[in-house]
């Protein structure tokens, strides 16, 4: 078997390479094309070789764009570089196509000669509206989203307000009769009753209202000294770490990026929460954490009554609670809240227990500022 030439193994490229070759003058005639041109073309060589000129490849309005721009930027500097143009076809199919052009140094064609490179980018123009169409779509989708929020918000505020004006109109009645019948005796115990539950009513709208708010959440992120947003958390809960006499060591932690304002309620929700679910011994509460290249990683530790782990997923459920209301005041929000108000901002929470033993629990955000993100899976 004859070994092919390197000039056959050039004239073989040029001829089957994946993008179209053409060498035209100066005035665009077309001297010369390779194999791969005239299969787009759908013409013989017979046809454009010495009879047509480049421009007539394209539809006027490239043509004209072609005079006014591309030939005389190619005659002033040498060379063009992926001029997007639609190559017309003979039998009217468009394909697009990135366009490149070099002069060539030939003696006897002292006006100059030029190659012309031609790349099919029909696929990637594919892929380009199947994107623009897809994001189109995700605005749409995002903005019915935002409208859906705000229209669950606005009802949640005015559910929340009808709500609670009866109740407080109920207790206040409730009041009011209270004070003609005897402590201690079955009535009083009744009127006692309706209280206790008008205000487990009105704690759990206002859960419901924090939890409906939170879709509203503002991606807006600032820089944010986690060991003060727990420290003003401890303070907004001052009241109820008095009356439990709980004690609260918070440690030096890192500088994260989110919303202030939510990651303080997400401390305040596990602050109350190490504190409803204390031992019989006072609450103490360890906050620490650490980072790494990826995360900022927080505890919460406690030395409460703990849970079994076969809870740990369930805790961080919506309305979800391990004991009923008469043993421990509660809604089952607070720590989906948490989880809300974590996954938000990138991140994730979990927590480790052993019943008698106290509980952690940890939350991740992603350490922004070195450019990395959480995976949640």
């Amino acid at each position: 078997m004859t070994k092919p030439t390197n000039s056959a193994l050039l004239e073989d490229f040029f001829e089957f390479a994946p993008c179209g070759f053409a060498t035209i003058d100066a005035g665009g005639l077309v001297h010369r094309v390779n194999h791969t041109l005239l299969g787009w073309l759908n013409q013989s060589r017979e046809q454009v070789e010495g009879k047509q000129n480049f421009r007539n490849w394209f539809e006027v309005g490239n043509r004209i764009f072609l005079d006014t721009h591309f030939f005389p930027l190619l005659k002033m500097q040498g060379e063009l570089k992926e001029v997007s143009l639609a190559l017309k076809t003979i039998d009217g199919r468009k394909i697009p196509v990135l366009v490149g052009a070099n002069k060539l140094n030939h003696p006897q064609k002292p006006l100059g000669e030029y190659r012309v490179t031609l790349l099919d980018i029909s696929q990637r123009k594919s892929f380009e509206q199947e994107l623009i169409k897809y994001r189109k779509s995700l605005e749409q989708n995002n903005q019915k989203l935002k409208q859906i929020n705000e229209g669950l918000e606005a009802f949640t505020r005015a559910a929340s307000h009808d709500l609670n004006a009866p109740l407080n109109t109920i207790a206040g009645l409730v009041g009011l009769l209270g004070q003609n019948i005897p402590t201690g005796s079955k009535h009083s115990y009744f009127l006692e009753l309706i209280h206790r539950n008008i205000h487990r009513m009105k704690i759990t709208l206002k859960d419901l209202l924090d939890y409906a708010k939170q879709d509203g959440y503002s991606s807006t992120l600032e820089n944010i000294p986690l060991q003060e947003v727990a420290r003003e958390a401890m303070e907004l809960i001052r009241e109820e770490i008095e009356r439990s006499k709980a004690s609260i060591n918070i440690a030096e932690l890192p500088m994260a990026r989110g919303n202030r304002i939510q990651l303080t309620r997400v401390f305040q929700n596990l602050f109350s929460n190490a504190i409803k679910y204390r031992s019989e011994d006072s609450p103490v509460i360890h906050v620490y954490g650490e980072s790494s290249d990826n995360t900022h990683t927080i505890h919460v530790r406690d030395n409460g009554i703990g849970f079994d782990m076969s809870y740990a997923d369930k805790i961080f459920g919506f309305l979800e609670r391990l004991h009923s209301h008469d043993d421990i005041e509660g809604t089952g929000i607070g720590l989906a809240l948490c989880k809300k108000i974590v996954e938000q901002h990138g991140g994730k929470i979990y927590a480790y227990s052993q019943v008698g033993k106290g509980s952690t629990f940890t939350f991740q955000l992603p350490n922004i500022s070195r450019g990395h993100k959480l995976d949640n899976n």
